[in-house]
């Protein structure tokens, strides 16, 4: 006889599984590839789980005002669900940093930062003859006090140096020590705390969440240890963690792969819904490069192609950079084809914000340094030439500052010219656009029916000459597993095939497309 509950019966085994595990009481964390239906295992371990207050942990805003709209129709239908979905950092805010740090909270982190530097220069607390390299020391402070705030260390220490700090490092530690004197909250100080700042003193302050009984930690694999270290110190709690460590590309942010490091029993999703067999063996090809034993396999027979090169018409193009960006939305103005470009989800709508006003920003506030004229904007303003600003995107922690520089030094004078080009086909509705643009980091946990590959994307295996293996970043391998999987029916490979067949070929694996082998 079968057991299952109502919503039950339309599940797989696998996330039956789930929802058993979490309804005898235990803890464990769920592997989930991309598109196997990890939301619906989460929301049916929930309704395993009546008269008990579930927190639903998740990583941004704009998903905590998805699962709050998609748990309010739950509660609608069970009553006696009670869950909460919130974000580790509004947690953090309510029953920490509201007291503590109200009114310091700073509008933009580009802003804050700026102020950091300021103090650091100011109080002579870093080094340098020259006022270039004086900045350049306080912003690899700025970079040692991010590395901490990530962390879950209770005290600085020499892992949390920037490379090129490290000749330094007492010094650098020890201004850093300094500046989270003054930012926290304990001491008199007025200096702007961004959002980090209050998640890691509550975590230092070691929290207790006493109103809740479960947690459902979502989007695992993006965690930073300060925000996992509350979590797994809540003895008393049900915890169940839930993320696809394939798909962690947020190193950048300090992210860790939770999931890894969790020795918590396994249940696997590896039945996926988003699309067929070809699309599938794209995905398994970078899995299994990357030393995956299981499979993603289709939960239903669909139709679906992998093909090379760019389709006449396309839903969506993914770049790997901001730079790949700007070349593919060059190549809309030249077929005289809209474009929208993606930015940050709105937390209210769901919908995407339009990015080309932060690029178009970004743009000219490098091209007025490369011009010789000082900016205003907040994630430029504390650089006062550009060869501080080609300093830093060179260095350790430079690389949301890299693209802004390689465009303008590729179109020097002709940057704003080039900014107005692209503004002319640039649209503000996603929904009238001929080709929608994004970045794989902005469209991470979306789908789309047809995508296309720019040419941006980086190797991910190399060999050095005499070495017997070749060499996996399994970061890069990560992008291009999570830009394949976006796809629904139809995923070109466009500019990136190549890059992912000598990648898959010196790990021994082959890329099929068109349901063929291609080397």
């Amino acid at each position: 006889m079968d057991d299952r509950g109502a919503g039950e019966r339309d599940l797989t085994d696998e996330q039956c599984a789930i929802v058993e595990a979490a309804r005898r009481g235990e803890s464990f964390k769920v592997t989930a590839f991309a598109g196997t239906g990890k939301t619906t295992s989460l929301t049916e371990a929930a309704r395993a789980l009546p008269n008990r207050h579930v927190l639903y942990l998740v990583f941004n805003k704009a998903q905590q005002q998805a699962a709050a709209r998609r748990f309010a129709a739950l509660k609608h239908r069970d009553p006696q669900l009670t869950i909460e979905a919130r974000t580790a950092h509004s947690i953090a805010w309510r029953l920490f940093g509201g007291r503590r740090y109200r009114g310091r909270l700073a509008r933009d982190t580009h802003g804050a930062f700026r102020a950091w530097v300021s103090y650091l220069l100011d109080r002579n607390l870093v080094w340098g003859a020259k006022s270039d390299a004086r900045v350049d020391a306080a912003w690899a402070v700025v970079d040692t006090l991010g590395a901490f705030l990530a962390s879950d260390a209770f005290e600085f220490g020499p892992e949390h140096l920037p490379a090129r700090a490290a000749q330094r490092g007492d010094s650098v530690l020890n201004a850093a020590r300094s500046l989270w004197q003054e930012l926290d909250g304990s001491s008199s100080g007025s200096l702007p705390v961004t959002h980090d700042v209050y998640l890691k003193a509550w975590q230092l302050s070691q929290p207790v969440l006493p109103w809740c009984e479960v947690v459902l930690y979502d989007e695992a694999q993006d965690a930073t240890p300060a925000m996992l270290d509350v979590v797994k110190h809540q003895r008393k709690l049900q915890t169940i963690y839930v993320g696809d460590q394939h798909q962690q590309i947020y190193e950048f942010r300090g992210a860790v792969n939770a999931l890894r490091s969790l020795h918590l029993p396994e249940y696997p999703l590896t039945r996926t819904w988003r699309f067929g067999e070809r699309i599938a063996a794209v995905a398994n090809g970078i899995l299994q490069a990357k030393g995956e034993t299981r499979h993603l396999r289709p939960s239903a027979p669909r139709r679906d192609t992998v093909e090379t090169g760019f389709p006449k018409v396309c839903d969506l193009v993914l770049s790997r950079t901001n730079v790949g960006l700007v070349e593919q939305a060059l190549r809309c103005t030249e077929r005289k084809a809209s474009f929208f470009i993606r930015g940050a989800t709105d937390a209210e709508t769901g919908a995407a914000a339009n990015g080309f006003g932060e690029l178009r920003g970004r743009l000219l506030a490098a091209h007025s340094l490369w011009s010789g004229r000082r900016t205003r904007h907040p994630a430029f303003a504390a650089f006062e030439s550009w060869e501080a600003l080609r300093r830093m995107a060179d260095a350790d922690g430079g690389e949301a500052f890299r693209p802004y520089v390689r465009l303008v030094e590729q179109h020097g004078a002709r940057t704003p010219a080039l900014v107005a080009k692209l503004r002319n086909h640039a649209v503000e509705n996603e929904g009238v656009a001929d080709v929608v643009l994004s970045t794989v980091h902005r469209f991470k946990g979306e789908q789309a029916r047809r995508v296309a590959l720019a040419d941006d994307y980086w190797e991910f295996a190399s060999r050095r000459k005499g070495e017997e293996h070749a060499a996996l970043d399994e970061a890069e391998a990560n992008i291009a597993y999570v830009a394949v999987t976006r796809a629904m029916e139809e995923l070109w490979m466009g500019g990136a095939q190549a890059t992912l067949q000598s990648s898959l070929a010196l790990l021994g694996v082959s890329l099929p497309v068109r349901g063929a082998a291609v080397r």
